[in-house]
């Protein structure tokens, strides 16, 4: 579920004991070789679907990464039981920074970024790259429709420079699909 999804809302001693499994998965589907499929269809239980969405949209994402591709955010205590809850996903393909600056230099650089902020008191979402095609490609994940992206330059902050780069802006029901619940 976790690779179908990219995220799910568990207990603390699940997403725990998955997490291993999902990154040894990924990892496999980096090397992308024939008997690597046939591994990750055996741990699996032969859903094709599954293999050929890890292999072919998960694990390109992190082909210069060397491991830590999943992420565990503590949700507090579940209702009834008072049991831990966790939220397991597969890290996002975009940053965010706390110095816009710092997010400018990713974006330029390919990277995509992930800058908040507010509109009319609402919260809004740009994700931000110099990159057109490694955005559509996100976007195409998220349900975006490609007219979305727009066209908008980026200032170099170091050499002050405008450099070509793209935007979605997200606001709203889609912010759901960046941001667990």
């Amino acid at each position: 579920e976790v690779i179908e999804h990219e995220r799910i809302k568990t207990t603390e001693a699940k997403a725990k004991a998955v997490k291993p499994e999902i990154e040894q998965l990924i990892t496999l589907a980096k090397r992308g070789d024939l008997h690597a499929r046939r591994q990750a269809l055996s741990a699996l239980g032969q859903d094709k679907f599954m293999v050929h969405k890890l292999f072919e949209d998960v694990a390109p994402r992190y082909a210069e990464r060397p491991g830590g591709y999943t992420r565990i955010l503590k949700l507090g205590p579940r209702h009834g039981d008072n049991r831990g809850q966790d939220y397991l996903h597969v890290d996002p393909p975009y940053r965010e920074f706390q110095r816009r600056r710092e997010g400018m230099r990713f974006a330029l650089h390919g990277g995509v970024w992930l800058h908040r902020h507010k509109i009319h008191d609402e919260p809004m979402v740009h994700l931000v790259s110099s990159d057109k095609e490694r955005l559509l490609a996100l976007g195409r994940t998220l349900g975006f429709h490609a007219r979305w992206l727009q066209y908008k330059p980026l200032k170099d902050p170091d050499s002050g420079v405008r450099v070509e780069a793209w935007h979605w802006d997200v606001w709203g029901e889609k912010l759901r699909l960046l941001d667990p619940p």
